[in-house]
């Protein structure tokens, strides 16, 4: 079951567009080992029930990685705010965790 998280992140960008090559969370490096898959998120959010606007329309970049140490997780890029975000763990197995 993913363990979710939705916190802010830094990343070292990779020298081609696309995902990042490592990630900053919590000032640990956790370094991408592959992509898994990834997806553009247009929709409308919350807001789909509303008259349909351009301005109301998401767009977010998600991937789903695989880290260096084998833990998965899912990330997206908020072009809106021009942020990063770890959005979950995909297979339970947050800091600290991995070391049980």
């Amino acid at each position: 079951m993913p363990e979710f998280v939705d916190e802010p992140i830094e990343v070292e960008p990779s020298a081609q567009p696309g995902p990042p090559k490592a990630l900053i969370w919590r000032g640990k490096r956790l370094e991408v080992r592959r992509v898994i898959n990834w997806w553009h998120d247009f929709s409308y959010g919350p807001y789909r029930y509303l008259p349909k606007r351009w301005w109301l329309r998401r767009r977010r970049l998600y991937f789903d990685l695989e880290l260096a140490d084998g833990r998965k997780v899912r990330i997206y890029r908020n072009f809106r705010r021009n942020e990063w975000i770890l959005l979950c763990f995909l297979e339970g197995e947050a800091e600290g965790e991995k070391e049980k």
